[in-house]
């Protein structure tokens, strides 16, 4: 007996070396276990919550995929999403600066001074245009076709000269007739009308409110 309690005295008792992070509850009760630790705490910490082992099985999904992933693949898929996330973020600026109260705001000025305008610009071709006209001159549709005539007689017609061209000899446009002297006062008259300041004006509100808040903003 006494031979065995100095065999025992002698013997190297072997050590726990247990990796264990620094600073964890673990790493505090192996640093502090005695033989009044209470084994239910040792339990609770040697035992995974449901919470934990779903965390743990996400962990080790997550590991998987990136160990079959190409990164060089999974790199331009995450560039592909922050791309496309990206110019969302910026469609939705947009919205919503185009829907901002200054801009509404704006753009309701804009449509009350371009029916101003409209109502001046139509006094002034009543008195411009007479009745005996066809319907719709002095329209959107007629200033389009004027600007037309005003293109082929600067570029074809009378490269150099003022347009409309009502000098001697000068012919229509249209039908490329001689012009007489009613017809010369008449297209005068029509550019004086094209070229007045609230028809200049209509025109500029028109793209204006084409254009937005932004452009109104900035005159």
């Amino acid at each position: 007996m006494e031979r065995e309690q100095r065999s025992l005295k002698h013997s190297s008792i072997p050590e726990l070396q247990a990796k264990v992070a620094a600073g964890t509850s673990v790493a505090r009760l192996l640093s502090n276990i005695t033989s009044l630790t209470n084994p239910e705490l040792v339990r609770n910490l040697c035992t995974l919550s449901d919470e934990e082992k779903r965390r743990l099985e996400e962990i080790d999904r997550t590991l998987t995929d990136l160990q079959a992933s190409d990164p060089d693949k999974l790199i331009r898929r995450l560039n592909v999403k922050i791309a496309r996330v990206k110019s969302l973020s910026e469609h939705i600026a947009r919205v919503q600066k185009a829907l901002s109260a200054e801009a509404v705001r704006a753009i309701l000025e804009i449509r009350d001074e371009e029916r101003r305008k409209r109502g001046e610009a139509a006094r002034i071709r009543k008195t411009t245009f007479s009745e005996d006209m066809l319907d719709g001159t002095g329209s959107d549709v007629w200033a389009k076709f004027w600007e037309a005539a005003r293109q082929f007689s600067e570029e074809f017609a009378y490269p150099g000269k003022t347009f409309p061209t009502t000098e001697e000899n000068s012919r229509c446009l249209l039908c490329q007739r001689d012009l007489d002297h009613v017809t010369r006062h008449r297209l005068g008259s029509f550019e004086a009308f094209v070229k007045s300041m609230v028809e200049r004006e209509l025109q500029d509100i028109r793209g204006r409110y084409t254009k937005g808040p932004k452009t109104h903003a900035h005159r």
